[in-house]
């Protein structure tokens, strides 16, 4: 016997979403300074300098892709129409 699903009048079904791949946790330096268009020396000099921590892997140099961006939103500068007296010289 084939059981049958019934549902109310008007009832539909939604798809569901195709499911994205997880951000990975670790990235390399290149698709690093990628996500943030920024270059791999940038985020070097960044690590050299204690604002982004790189964790290596054997040889691999990788960034945790939250830190990265923290670090980044970090760099955000202030709105320029918000902050000092308003006026212009």
């Amino acid at each position: 016997m084939r059981s049958v699903l019934c549902f109310p009048k008007g009832f539909t079904v939604a798809a569901t979403e195709p499911t994205h791949p997880p951000t990975p946790v670790w990235v390399p330096l290149a698709p690093a300074a990628e996500r943030v268009s920024l270059c791999e020396r940038t985020l070097r000099r960044a690590m050299a300098n204690g604002e982004l921590t790189g964790y290596r892997f054997g040889k691999a140099l990788r960034v945790k892709v939250t830190e990265l961006d923290a670090w980044a939103e970090s760099k955000a500068m202030p709105n320029a129409r918000t902050t000092g007296t308003g006026r212009r010289r």
